[in-house]
C-alpha cells in the first residue's frame, strides 16, 4: 500500500494532537508487511538490552530504524520483495517533562503496516 507523507504527517496527530513538528525525507512510503516487521524483531531487535546512558532509548530508535532498511534492502536484493519506496517506520523524538529519567526526552520507532493500516 502506497502512503504520501502528507498522510502520515496526518496519523501521528490523531494520537497527539500537540504535535506540531513532524520531518519525513520522502514524498511516498509504502506500508511495513507485518510479517517482516515481526521478523525483524525476532531476529535482531530481541538481542538488544538496554544500558543507561550508553544504549537506550535514542539508540535503539536508531539502530532498529537502520536495521528495517537494511532489511527492506536485502529483500528486494535477493527478489524476495518488489517495494518502489521505503517502508513507512522512522525514529521519533518527544519531550514530556516528567517523563524518562528526568530528562524528559524520549526516543521511539512508530510503524504503518498493512495490517492494520495505521500506527503501530
Amino acid at each position: 500500500m502506497k502512503l504520501t507523507s502528507k498522510h502520515i504527517r496526518g496519523l501521528p496527530k490523531q494520537a497527539w494532537p500537540d504535535l506540531n513538528k513532524i520531518w519525513l525525507t520522502d514524498p511516498q512510503y509504502e506500508a511495513m508487511p507485518w510479517d517482516w516487521l515481526t521478523k525483524v524483531i525476532d531476529e535482531c531487535v530481541l538481542k538488544m538490552t538496554f544500558k543507561k546512558d550508553v544504549w537506550d532509548c535514542n539508540n535503539y530508535a536508531l539502530q532498529f530504524h537502520a536495521m528495517v532498511q537494511m532489511y527492506q534492502y536485502k529483500l528486494i536484493e535477493s527478489g524476495e520483495l518488489n517495494s518502489k519506496h521505503s517502508w513507512a517506520l522512522g525514529e521519533c523524538i518527544g519531550f514530556n517533562e516528567d517523563a524518562f529519567f528526568g530528562t524528559g526526552i524520549h526516543a521511539q520507532n512508530l510503524a504503518i503496516t498493512d495490517k492494520r493500516g495505521s500506527l503501530n
